[in-house]
């Protein structure tokens, strides 16, 4: 057991590990203990009941920052909703243990953002508070509290048994992190957090990385899942090519829950990755077994009564590297895919600092963009474009504005010291937008509707 002897009246204790009569808190395992974190601090709590047909439990939310009760109230009203709205997925609550779940959150100007999920409780910080943040923390909350279903207890093979001493490796990271960030976003759409066009940029923010990073043609999703032993780190300061060869299996397993959901949607009268998530809950998560990559598409097999379908899906999609043809797969649901700046004149999406009166290339260049052709890469300081000289991002811009799509210029550049002098080719500015078709009918509005309202 545990016992907090807590230096300030004010402070109270915010825990998963159980609370004893005589004041201590205890785990049931040193594994448990060691997945429990603590908060003594004079935090604010709020706690509601929640229940299904099964049990009923007590959710706590506790709060430490610097803003108003009626700020935290707000808040507590689109956790309550993320609480409720996920329920629904799965058709039930975890069966927590000790009845209950704990929300700690801080949210302070001396901390770092972050959210870490824990069987029963999850840590949530940012540095913002809510009101300069407009409660944009509830995404994280929502993304944390599905991990209560999606990894905690429905949990990959080949995580288990959890090794202390050397790094754990897993081809499912895509499905246990990546489809938990699609389902994140997802709810605070159902909630209504997220209006249309706003959850219709946070999809194809997403989508636009997956569909323009290089790194999809040296990985699947299973093989970036993966490269979490060698690409998370506390803290990373070392310079790598990871934007040429890595995309987060977060990003990309949202790409694929996506495409999944939309597909099921569009090809199967009344399915959806609803459906698929409740069937592996009560198959796996519920009853303790741990799924393998081959259950996930027999489950998706069974689901649909089309096994070559799912084999194909996997096939191509996660252990393959194409993308379905999301263009046709939005039109489904009354929204139009298509390039954001079509004739907008591009060379690189790199990040572009300014820095002594000079302008930094401060990312790596993309493999196939025109920078990257012309052997530019980061740390590297551009000079001139055309007859423009260039010394901030301002002048780029402007320089740039004077270029259609297919002409070509003269770029001078910095590279180790040495300046070099080459032709570069304008292409179209890669990006997509997403955005609601205004003539779509009923039939669309209907499938929308069902994948983005509240449901039942």
């Amino acid at each position: 057991s545990v016992r907090f002897d807590l230096p300030d009246a004010r402070w109270k204790v915010a825990t998963q590990l159980q609370l004893q009569a005589d004041g201590s808190y205890v785990a049931p395992d040193l594994q448990y203990l060691m997945d429990s974190p603590v908060e003594l601090s004079a935090f604010s709590l709020r706690s509601w009941k929640v229940a299904d047909q099964q049990s009923e439990a007590t959710i706590h939310l506790t709060l430490h920052h610097q803003g108003t009760e009626q700020q935290f109230d707000t808040f507590t009203e689109k956790a309550k909703a993320v609480v409720a709205e996920q329920q629904k997925i799965f058709g039930e609550y975890p069966k927590f243990d000790y009845g209950q779940y704990v929300f700690i959150a801080d949210y302070l100007p001396y901390v770092d953002g972050d959210g870490m999920e824990h069987r029963n409780s999850t840590i949530l910080t940012d540095e913002r508070s809510l009101k300069a943040a407009n409660y944009a923390q509830i995404e994280t909350l929502s993304h944390e509290f599905f991990h209560a279903w999606n990894v905690e207890r429905l949990r990959p093979a080949d995580l288990e048994p959890f090794d202390f001493q050397r790094a754990n490796m897993s081809r499912n990271l895509w499905f246990a992190e990546g489809v938990t960030n699609y389902y994140g976003k997802l709810t605070l759409s159902r909630t209504g957090h997220f209006d249309l066009p706003a959850y219709l940029d946070k999809a194809v923010t997403a989508l636009n990385k997956v569909m323009q990073s290089p790194g999809r043609q040296f990985f699947p999703a299973t093989g970036m899942s993966e490269m979490a032993p060698f690409v998370d780190a506390a803290v990373s300061v070392d310079p790598t090519n990871y934007a040429n060869s890595y995309i987060s299996y977060y990003t990309y397993g949202e790409v694929l829950g996506l495409a999944l959901d939309l597909t099921l949607r569009t090809e199967f009268e009344g399915l959806s990755l609803d459906l698929l998530m409740r069937k592996l809950w009560l198959e796996y998560g519920k009853t303790g077994r741990f799924y393998t990559e081959q259950d996930l598409e027999q489950a998706l097999a069974a689901l649909t009564a089309d096994p070559d379908f799912a084999k194909n899906f996997f096939s191509r999609y996660i252990n393959g590297q194409q993308l379905p043809d999301f263009k046709a797969l939005f039109a489904a649901m009354g929204l139009t895919l298509a390039p954001a700046k079509p004739t907008q004149a591009f060379l690189t999406s790199a990040t572009l600092l300014e820095q002594n009166k000079q302008l930094k290339v401060d990312s790596n260049t993309l493999i196939g963009t025109p920078l990257y052709q012309a052997g530019v890469d980061q740390g590297d300081l551009l000079l001139k474009l055309g007859s423009y000289k260039i010394s901030s991002k301002a002048q780029w811009d402007k320089a740039l504005a004077r270029y259609k799509v297919g002409d070509s210029a003269e770029l001078s550049f910095s590279s180790r010291g040495k300046t070099y002098t080459t032709a570069v080719t304008f292409t179209a500015d890669p990006a997509l937008a997403l955005t609601e078709n205004k003539e779509a009918g009923a039939a669309q509005l209907a499938k929308r509707a069902l994948w983005l309202k509240a449901q039942p």
